[in-house]
């Protein structure tokens, strides 16, 4: 695989660097080391993005998910800044809530400047990660230390593959896409993230569901024969490892609905109360920028309702627009027959899953891939429309 050494081959390092990083410090569980090599990264997407997000306005101006999400990330940053802390971390905290927006600028732009069906990068990142998520786990249960692990690190760390799972399925040809998807799912079988779990099984059932328009009816047969031969391996998979190593998985998916989602519906009925108790102030400008730890202790893993109570209506309101406007993409896609169609939905998937079940923009970590897909999924998209009409490249820039 031939690189060539330019700004888009740099910053697919930084990627790297962060990710890699990030879940080496996790899955080490050196929870004592406070910030690393992964804020730079961070701070150095951010920069980016912010110079970026100025210089190419009018090349994603017409791009309605990323004008909305440049909005909102400006509304709360705005804000927020009442709360802000003059230090090292409270200035890099703020910042953070421009991430979203800048991260889905820059790999848009990115995606521009590259060809989505030439190799990358983000299926050897991709392994990478998930490898070293798959063996620490190992070499943390076969230690007889697993509770106490558990408790040291955030395993949530899993999400970062799985968010980067449906460009890996575009650099992956189909008859070899259950190599990722066993993967992956044994890394989160490992971890225990039923959200994520769910996540993976409807994106894989969207991908290999998808219909080809010139597809024969042998085809669709052995479509259906993959779709069930994967199934079952990931479940007798799941059942093995669950077994082996004790994890209680099984058990834990059966009473999702006992627990309420580990506590997560207890969380939201509180939330729910704290806002019907609410004045209209606080409704419309929201209680303060991390004030749901206030009712809560902890994160409302769910961030339409975090930032509602946070940042208030229009807020909320403008985060779901984010999402309205990415299914509009979705039916566009459909409608002009666009190639990845699949992945893309793929991709909003996950984003809707750890937004809804976990904490997707209000903990600007996991969102990095999330990003980083639709920004490419958007650039390659815009480029197929320009194809179809027949406008070059400097059309597609202008």
């Amino acid at each position: 695989m031939k690189i060539k050494i330019n700004n888009q081959s740099i910053i697919m390092f930084l990627l790297a660097l962060f990710l890699i990083t990030k879940v080496i410090r996790t899955f080490s569980g050196a929870v004592d080391t406070v910030g690393g090599i992964w804020n730079v990264v961070q701070s150095v997407f951010l920069l980016i993005g912010l110079m970026w997000s100025l210089k190419y306005f009018p090349t994603y101006r017409k791009e309605y998910p990323i004008v909305i999400l440049v909005l909102f990330d400006l509304y709360v940053f705005l804000l927020a800044t009442p709360k802000f802390e003059l230090s090292l971390s409270g200035v890099f905290n703020i910042f953070m809530l421009l991430y979203a927006a800048c991260i889905f600028v820059l790999f848009f732009i990115v995606g521009m400047r590259t060809d989505l069906r030439e190799k990358s990068l983000i299926p050897y990142i991709f392994y990478i990660v998930t490898i070293i998520i798959i063996f620490s786990m190992i070499r943390w249960f076969l230690s007889g230390s697993r509770a106490s692990f558990i408790k040291l690190i955030d395993v949530a760390d899993v999400y970062y593959p799985l968010g980067l799972m449906p460009l890996v399925l575009v650099f992956t040809k189909k008859k070899y896409s259950y190599i990722p998807l066993l993967f992956l799912a044994t890394a989160l079988v490992f971890t225990g993230k039923r959200a994520g779990i769910l996540a993976l099984v409807m994106m894989a059932l969207v991908f290999y569901l998808s219909k080809n328009q010139k597809e024969k009816v042998r085809d669709s047969i052995k479509k259906v024969i993959t779709i069930v031969a994967i199934g079952a391996i990931m479940y007798y998979l799941a059942i093995y490892l669950d077994n082996y190593f004790n994890l209680r998985l099984i058990s834990r998916l059966y009473s999702m609905t006992e627990d309420g989602g580990s506590g997560r519906i207890e969380r939201w009925i509180s939330v729910i109360n704290a806002l019907r108790q609410s004045d209209v102030f606080n409704l419309l400008f929201g209680h303060g920028w991390g004030s749901v730890k206030n009712i809560l202790g902890g994160h409302a893993h769910n961030d339409f309702l975090e930032i509602f109570y946070e940042f208030g209506i229009f807020a909320a309101l403008l985060y779901i627009s984010f999402y309205f406007s990415l299914i509009i993409k979705l039916f566009q896609m459909i409608k002009c027959k666009y190639r990845y169609v699949a992945e893309y939905t793929a991709s909003l998937i996950c984003s809707l899953f750890l937004t809804l079940f976990s904490f997707y923009f209000i903990k600007p970590f996991y969102i990095t891939c999330g990003m980083l897909c639709f920004g490419f999924f958007l650039s390659d998209f815009k480029k197929f429309m320009c194809e179809k009409r027949g406008l070059n490249h400097v059309d597609i820039q202008s």
